[in-house]
């Protein structure tokens, strides 16, 4: 009989997870293998989270949560209270930028706290998780990156059990991100060494990593992370109530969810403030940013509305209450020429025209064009504001409509369509 046991080794892990956009892409797989005959066994660490707020879901496979629970990170720094003094803040901004640097510089991850913790939780554990490995007589395994510190494990386990077959699964670009050749990049060159095969989120980036990383072609695969289709035809059995906003005939309305700070900063690649400022010069839209991370209550400044965390499924009524959704990268590094965002593949399944704020060739941008989904804009307030005009001219005139022939094409980037074909790839 064909063993059917694997295991993931990722960050976190519903329910006991840091954040739901780092678990969601191991989450859809774990469960979708299970269905499919595969004991799934989940490695990682654990992390504080009150149950309360926790939106229901189903899980198929087995936690194995290694450590002590995690305090969610809360702005890093040093534990206890600091001197008032701006001095001190000062001395403290500057050597966390120089930790923070290095920590790039060596391991390609921006948080020196974040990869300090990770590296303690490695070295704790690494030696359980072998033995766990053995002791299930498990053959196959998969580490979910980032954090990429957590690429180290993949030679620990490929020496200590050698009849493993090993997965690499890139959620996001690692030197693909900043194209810097420094000791991050060859330290991702020689773990990957280790990996039979790797598997990646775009065909973009797979076609990088051959030229870039020298991986064999045949080595390496593309599973897109795409939309539940499970959890959209819930939603639409529960048939939400709409909420009056107001006159549909004159109100257009905008909506952003996911994750994002309202950090008015050059590395915050969701900035929001070129999108504000020009949607306050426009009496006749209303802009509502679902999702700004610390907002308890929703907060109305004339037709900017803020709005905090919601479950994925007030997120998808929040899209259906809309006229346009805005999806924002924007950053002068080449990430998004590889990243199509987890809501993204959301707004594609809503039917909603689609506003995409970033660089034309950028792969989202591509795949706007590419289905017709809607626009794209470069992030200057001038040019937001034009075209945010334009596309209330085109609601009054009733020309605020997706194709539909393009339903077949985007029906494929559903989990069950992409999971399968991750299924493949794992029983070769």
């Amino acid at each position: 009989m064909k063993n059917k046991k694997l295991i993931i080794i990722c960050p976190s892990m519903w329910p006991d997870m840091n954040l739901w956009g780092e678990t969601q892409r191991m989450y859809y797989l774990a469960n979708y293998l299970a269905e499919w005959g595969w004991q799934i066994t989940v490695i990682s660490p654990s992390y504080d989270v009150d149950k309360k707020n926790l939106e229901i879901r189903q899980k198929k496979y087995k936690n194995l949560y290694l450590g002590s629970p995690i305090k969610k990170a809360g702005g890093g720094g040093a534990s206890g209270p600091l001197p008032r003094n701006g001095k001190w803040k000062s001395v403290k901004r500057h050597i966390s930028n120089i930790l923070n640097k290095c920590s790039e510089w060596f391991y390609g991850e921006p948080d020196f706290i974040e990869v300090n913790k990770k590296n303690m939780w490695i070295r704790k554990n690494r030696n359980e998780i072998c033995r766990y490995i053995d002791k299930e007589g498990v053959q196959k395994v998969i580490i979910s990156m980032p954090g990429f510190t957590f690429m180290q494990l993949g030679k620990r386990i490929k020496k200590a059990c050698g009849h493993v077959r090993l997965f690499y699964d890139y959620r996001d670009p690692w030197y693909l991100w900043m194209h810097k050749k420094n000791p991050a990049y060859y330290r991702e060159r020689y773990y990957l060494g280790f990996a039979d095969k790797v598997v990646g989120f775009s065909e973009k980036f797979r076609i990088d990593m051959i030229k870039e990383m020298g991986i064999a072609p045949h080595k390496i695969y593309t599973v897109y992370n795409g939309y539940s289709e499970q959890a959209w035809e819930e939603f639409e059995k529960r048939k939400m109530p709409v909420q009056d906003k107001g006159p549909v005939s004159e109100k257009l309305i905008l909506t952003y969810t996911g994750s994002m700070s309202l950090n008015n900063k050059k590395n915050n690649y969701r900035n929001p403030a070129n999108l504000i400022a020009a949607v306050r010069e426009l009496p006749d839209v209303e802009l509502y940013l679902v999702g700004i991370s610390k907002i308890q209550k929703e907060i109305v400044e004339g037709n900017i509305h803020y709005i905090g965390e919601v479950t994925q499924q007030k997120s998808f009524w929040h899209m259906q209450q809309s006229d346009v959704l805005i999806s924002i990268h924007d950053t002068e590094d080449r990430s998004g020429e590889y990243l199509i965002s987890g809501k993204f593949y959301d707004y594609m399944r809503s039917g909603r025209t689609i506003l995409h704020i970033g660089k034309e060739n950028s792969l989202m941008a591509e795949f706007v064009n590419k289905y017709h989904l809607g626009d794209v804009c470069q992030n200057h307030t001038d040019s937001l504001r034009k075209k945010i005009l334009e596309l209330a001219n085109r609601k009054k005139e009733g020309k605020l409509i997706r194709e539909s022939s393009f339903e077949q094409d985007i029906s494929r980037y559903a989990r069950d369509y992409q999971n399968d074909i991750y299924r493949q790839i794992i029983d070769e």
